[in-house]
């Protein structure tokens, strides 16, 4: 069953990017224009634009959100409104996660906080589900007593029930195939919510001792 503090806190869930009077306009999975996007998340995808000699869509982000607040420009915001997207994507993403003392929670929605914040609780395992069946992501966690598991791929359990192990890390990957990036950010023991990271790249600790309690995964398309 849902835990009732669990909390959606963005309204991106997967999201697919284009360039309309030289903006750069982020759409929802739907399809619907986002006003807002998480700041943190807004400056990696920036930086990640960058990287990839990609400088004339970030310099357009720029001129399209505020990098502070992370909001549509108010000049922007109703002009754009209407530049709606077809649903790109044939496949539903959830994510059932294992926790202390719970058992299975399941059914959290992408961009929502899966597991516990403030609860001292630590996450056993996760699943990522696909609904028509993927193997285009792939995802591993590193456990407590035992380090990193292999990959599995959607609809598959990565993390240990019934044995009280803590997940310390994971790692999530994607192809091109759904969407060409994916991002996500740990809740940690003692340190809270880290920055965003993304494609493969480790997110929690390892050789710390540190419980995993909770992490919020986006796709992104841009």
């Amino acid at each position: 069953m849902r835990l009732d503090n669990i909390k959606s806190i963005f309204l991106l869930i997967s999201v697919t990017i284009v360039i309309v009077n030289g903006t750069f306009i982020v759409h929802d999975f739907n399809g619907n224009v986002l006003n807002s996007i998480e700041p943190e998340l807004l400056k990696r995808i920036h930086q990640d634009l960058i990287k990839r000699d990609r400088h004339q869509n970030a310099t357009d982000l720029l001129s399209t959100y505020n990098m502070t607040s992370g909001n549509l420009f108010s000049n922007l915001s109703t002009s754009l409104i209407s530049h709606q997207l077809q649903k790109r994507s044939t496949y539903t993403i959830t994510i059932d996660a294992h926790i202390e003392n719970i058992g299975w929670s399941n059914n959290y929605q992408l961009g929502q906080v899966v597991g516990t914040e403030g609860r001292s609780l630590r996450l056993e395992a996760y699943r990522i589900n696909s609904n028509p069946y993927t193997s285009a992501i792939s995802y591993r966690s590193h456990v407590e007593d035992v380090g990193w598991l292999n990959y599995v791929n959607t609809n598959e359990i990565s993390g240990t029930t019934g044995q009280s192990r803590r997940l310390e890390a994971l790692q999530i990957n994607i192809q091109p195939s759904i969407a060409q990036n994916v991002y996500y950010r740990c809740h940690l023991q003692n340190i809270g919510w880290t920055g965003w990271v993304g494609n493969n790249e480790v997110c929690g600790t390892t050789g710390q001792h540190r419980r995993l309690e909770a992490f919020v995964l986006n796709m992104l398309v841009f």
